[in-house]
């Protein structure tokens, strides 16, 4: 009985998350982070494969959640970026968009506007910032209030420029308050 419980208590846990990465809306891989090794190399060209293939063929991009050679697929669009989670357990959807909410809710308060143009000059700090959130693919801690006492790279903003002075820098470093 005591090792039926303990195997109930283990399967309730919620599942790990195997791999995230972000694409741009060009299928160019801008983060890959990869939590465990039960998948054997990043997926991010099977998705994206998946993906055009899928909206060629069907004209629209296929469901948010998907199973590919035994590995599961959940993405989701947010601005010009594709965040994509694989796992080969069970996970729940509801977990995984939900962590994939609150990463980018993080992100989007480090670095205001979530675009490709933000993301690859924020690239260290979403790194840094996944890593905190993330802990070997299971969900520790979404709150951007907590995060800045761990994350120690500043944001990068993007200025935008004006015509007369081009040769100027366009990203700016901010101390975030």
């Amino acid at each position: 009985l005591d090792c039926a419980r303990a195997l109930l208590l283990l399967e309730s846990r919620p599942r790990m998350i195997s791999q995230l990465f972000v694409l741009n809306a060009r299928g160019d891989t801008l983060l890959v982070r990869i939590f465990r090794d039960d998948v054997l190399d990043s997926r991010a060209e099977c998705f994206w494969k998946y993906f055009v293939n899928h909206k060629v063929v069907r004209n629209r991009a296929p469901s948010p959640v998907f199973n590919l050679e035994g590995v599961n697929y959940f993405w989701m669009r947010r601005g010009s970026l594709i965040f994509v989670v694989t796992s080969v357990k069970n996970t729940s959807p509801s977990f995984v968009f939900e962590a994939l909410s609150r990463i980018v809710t993080v992100l989007r308060d480090y670095f205001g506007k979530l675009d490709e143009e933000n993301f690859m000059a924020n690239f260290l700090l979403a790194y840094e910032a996944i890593d905190e959130i993330l802990d070997d693919g299971y969900i520790q801690d979404t709150s951007s209030s907590v995060l800045k006492r761990f994350i120690l790279n500043e944001p990068v903003k993007i200025m935008p420029q004006s015509p007369k002075n081009k040769k100027g820098s366009k990203f700016k470093v901010v101390k975030l308050t």
